[in-house]
């Protein structure tokens, strides 16, 4: 069985080695914990697709502490209404969003 190694770049502006080293590490943890540990991969399409749909959740629906618990795409603060499960990464997380009844 032949395997091949596919890399995910990670880019950053104006960090110091350090930083990007913890960052890139941080990173890498997120990734497996979150999204690659969970789910059986089964080829290169299949890690690319499963990749892609965790990057878009990660970006539009994960929190982030650093961010006082907002997304990097930051959303409208919703108070009125039924909470709702949206899934997202074919069901791995959910996003959780207000609709009026």
């Amino acid at each position: 069985m032949h395997v091949r190694k596919v890399a995910v770049e990670t880019h950053f502006n104006g960090s110091s080695a350090i930083h990007v080293t913890h960052h890139s590490w941080l990173c890498e943890w997120s990734i497996r914990l979150e999204c690659l540990d969970p789910v059986i991969i089964f080829n290169e399409e299949s890690l690319r697709r499963t990749l892609r749909l965790y990057f878009r959740y990660y970006h539009g629906s994960r929190l982030h502490l650093s961010l006082e618990k907002d997304s990097p795409d930051p959303r409208s603060i919703q108070s009125v209404g039924k909470v709702i499960a949206i899934p997202e990464v074919g069901g791995l997380h959910h996003r959780y969003e207000r609709r009026a009844a």
